[in-house]
């Protein structure tokens, strides 16, 4: 008998979750497959579309590829399928969750937001689950220590630091030994931001990020892992954090709802979001809208250095990839990827937008071994930068006054003399700028404890 209706019969009950529609398997050929729709279509999908299906072994590995159609699937089967470019292509409902959510760094506007795979599946707005950022969390390490004296210029020591029973290591299980804090920012050098974190103190730390609006009160402050984003974050969180780096240094909070009108009251709702405006008693006119300006909350000039650092991760570091890809000079961002891999992130932007990506099972699980920030959360913000920035010219910070640059030698920090090969320009703050070759680079602020620890530490 012909099972075709007792088959439409059965996909009637199984939902389309996102672009993946259910479909039973009603042909198999050397090198392709036939299946139907709850819409009663028949598809073919072409061995194009469906060599990625190696067989599954473990969460590390899936081998071997599929040498024939019979491979991956037989009559009977129930599948998914989805629509591709050219032709339609055997998909499948993942169980690993994301999220995103971008705003306008100028007022905290909310202009997308992403809360998982489909809303019919699952009803968890994951831009609220708080969540560790990982490495995500670095750029306010590091904007600590600028904002304390430090420079991208000023060395730190990649070599083994014990603390307790706590010893970290780098992702390549290698040491480098001394680096500069754009070097180790760049690479996303776990040892060198755990003894930054050592150096500084949580009492510089933890408040220079409650700036942002991270949760510190939360925080533990003698828990060096914090250096290394041990601590929940949720998504906008840490995405409205971004936007106070892409400003160049202003608080915005994230609003959804402009205005709300009703046929019978007209406008009932008005938000007023606070704005960037570095000149609004100068320039507002007294008949337009309210304007609310965005509270300052670092230096300009502390934000204009964050900046060229997490240029230097997309042009060099963990998020090459955007650059490879988008090829615009105005973006920067950081990857962050945490210990099993269990969570997955990328965060970054240009003047006029931050996004950020998050990856995950909702009950934190291992998603590979082989898994980062840089291989599953990059390309999917990638693509969607890719169309909101479209057409769009680059927008990136104006360099505040007070900067200043020299010409240092990359490994060391130290200022370089004009013909080195190994040579760059570095930004400083004026008064942090050493004036010539051979001087060295200004002291930084350290917490009492920790200059007494670095006094008599053994690294090896």
């Amino acid at each position: 008998t012909d099972p075709t209706e007792y088959w439409l019969q059965q996909l009637q009950a199984v939902p389309v979750y996102g672009n993946q529609h259910p479909a039973i398997v009603t042909a198999v050929e050397q090198r392709q497959f036939s299946a139907l729709l709850k819409s009663g279509e028949t598809v073919n999908v072409p061995w194009e579309g469906m060599n990625w299906a190696y067989t599954f072994r473990s969460r590390n590995e899936a081998w071997p590829p599929p040498q024939q159609a019979a491979d991956a699937v037989q009559i009977g089967d129930l599948i998914r399928v989805k629509q591709g470019q050219q032709h339609w292509e055997l998909g499948q409902v993942p169980d690993i969750q994301g999220a995103l959510i971008s705003l306008s760094p100028s007022d905290g506007a909310v202009l997308a937001l992403v809360g998982g795979y489909d809303f019919r599946r699952s009803q968890v707005n994951r831009v609220l689950q708080a969540r560790p950022p990982g490495s995500n969390f670095k750029p306010f390490l590091y904007g600590a220590a600028l904002e304390h004296g430090y420079s991208p210029a000023s060395t730190i020591n990649d070599a083994p630091i014990t603390r307790g029973d706590y010893r970290p290591n780098n992702y390549d299980n290698t040491f480098l030994g001394p680096v500069t804090l754009r070097y180790a920012l760049k690479e996303s050098r776990n040892v060198p931001a755990v003894r930054l974190y050592d150096q500084l103190g949580s009492s510089k730390v933890l408040p220079f990020a409650a700036k942002f609006g991270f949760q510190t009160q939360n925080y533990p402050r003698n828990d060096l892992t914090v250096a290394l984003g041990s601590q929940d974050v949720q998504p906008l969180e840490l995405v409205t954090a971004y936007a106070a780096i892409a400003n160049g240094g202003y608080k915005v909070d994230p609003w959804f709802i402009k205005q709300i009108n009703s046929l019978a009251d007209g406008v009932i709702f008005q938000s007023i979001p606070s704005i960037v405006c570095e000149d609004c008693s100068q320039s507002h006119d007294e008949s337009a809208e309210v304007i609310v300006p965005a509270p300052r909350i670092i230096d300009s000039r502390v934000a204009y250095i964050l900046n060229s650092m997490l240029r230097s991760v997309i042009e060099e570091g963990s998020g090459n990839r955007v650059q490879r890809e988008l090829a615009r000079g105005d973006l920067m961002g950081k990857t962050g990827t945490t210990n099993g891999p269990q969570e997955l992130w990328f965060s970054g932007f240009n003047q006029d937008l931050v996004t950020t990506v998050f990856v995950g099972f909702d009950t934190p699980e291992p998603l590979g071994e082989r898994e980062q920030g840089a291989t599953i959360a990059v390309p999917i913000w990638i693509d969607y930068m890719r169309s909101a920035l479209a057409d769009t010219p680059e927008a990136s910070m104006s360099r505040p006054d007070g900067i200043v640059d020299r010409l240092i030698d990359k490994t060391t920090g130290a200022v370089a003399t004009p013909g080195d090969s190994n040579s760059m320009f570095e930004y400083f703050r004026a008064e942090n700028a050493p004036q010539m070759a051979g001087d060295q680079l200004p002291g930084v602020e350290l917490d009492e404890e920790a200059s007494e620890e670095l006094a008599t530490e053994t690294i090896f």
